[in-house]
């Protein structure tokens, strides 16, 4: 199974199950998903989390609350509307 045959199936997860918040359909987007915030304060457990010096992020919505854990990180931020891998270091 392909990487993108992999997303398809988690989308129509998400769409099936009841488990996106908005912006239906969740297809081609990262999704807004109920208990997205506990998902992110379990980033602080992972001792892969723990060891990083850099993390790299979405400026997408539905990260927020993991964008909001990292203040503490070298955090790189992907400018909306370049397509040539610009980042930002707050």
């Amino acid at each position: 199974m392909g990487c993108g045959q992999w997303y398809e199936k988690a989308w129509d997860y998400l769409e099936a199950s009841g488990l996106s918040d908005f912006l239906r359909p969740v297809h081609r987007r990262i999704p807004h998903f109920k208990g997205a915030s506990h998902a992110a304060t379990r980033l602080l457990g992972l001792q892969e989390f723990k060891a990083a010096k850099t993390v790299k992020i979405n400026p997408d919505a539905p990260q927020k609350n993991a964008q909001f854990l990292i203040t503490w990180r070298h955090c790189m931020v992907k400018q909306c509307g370049f397509s040539g891998g610009i980042f930002t270091s707050p």
